[in-house]
């Protein structure tokens, strides 16, 4: 199998506009770029002239969700790219223990508890696997800690209470959309749009919850690796990869 590899840095256009939505195949109305990777995701690559405004109307909840809810305390901690002057993060549930086996539960501003980020683990595709067409079901998570996470806890603790947990939540099949977003429009940024048969866009735009048919994760699951010592200033460049492979039996994206 041939592999291809780009990187996406910075503002950048790749590939032709196609003609029509790359989701519902409109040619008609007006239709605008499409991000492969989005601005809140620390570039901004996208697919000119790609989406009709109802389907980006859809997808941009997809963008949204990843840039708030999962990778939102990254941004603000690295102090990545925001169009707003803010970026505003939900509140967290978050469980307290005492010494005597007790616990509660209370709403903490997000700003206040460590820099994480959370991604579910996923099976590979069953399609890979000549499995039926499947949802998501039950899948494990993985958290990465961008600062120290004991002093921010500790801040948090009242009299009595010896430790608190981050409920950290997170909705797989919204996740796995993303992922299905940004595989179809750079196919077809690479490609073009009528070079493969197409499988996502029912997943993308909603119409489709068999997620773990079409999307997965490469390899099996691993522990998450130790925090790292990061700050800011280590986070000057910033890129996405993207590779992929196709041989005689893949036709789709």
């Amino acid at each position: 199998m041939d592999a291809e590899r780009i990187t996406f840095v910075g503002k950048m256009a790749f590939g032709k506009p196609p003609g029509r939505c790359i989701y519902c195949g409109s040619d008609g109305g007006n239709r605008g770029d499409e991000h492969i990777v989005a601005y809140c995701l620390a570039i901004d690559a996208y697919l000119p002239k790609a989406s009709c405004q109802d389907c980006a109307a859809k997808t941009s909840y997809l963008e949204g969700y990843a840039g708030r809810q999962i990778f939102g305390p990254l941004r603000v901690h690295f102090q990545i790219q925001s169009r707003r002057k803010k970026i505003k993060l939900n509140p967290v549930e978050v469980t307290f223990k005492t010494g005597h086996g007790r616990e509660t539960t209370r709403l903490v501003a997000r700003e206040k508890l460590p820099a994480t980020v959370t991604l579910p683990l996923l099976d590979p595709p069953g399609l890979f696997h000549q499995n039926p067409p499947a949802p998501i079901k039950n899948c494990d998570t993985w958290t990465w800690i961008a600062d120290n996470p004991e002093e921010r806890m500790r801040a948090l603790l009242l009299p009595g209470e010896l430790s608190g947990t981050i409920r950290n939540e997170i909705k797989p099949l919204v996740f796995t959309r993303m992922l299905a977003k940004i595989a179809h429009a750079v196919t077809i940024g690479w490609l073009g749009l009528d070079a493969f048969v197409p499988y996502l866009p029912p997943l993308i735009l909603g119409n489709d919850e068999n997620a773990a048919y079409l999307v997965g994760g490469a390899e099996a699951p691993t522990k998450p690796e130790p925090r790292q010592p990061y700050s800011a200033s280590h986070f000057e460049d910033y890129s996405h990869e993207f590779t992929w492979q196709t041989g005689p039996s893949c036709r789709g994206d």
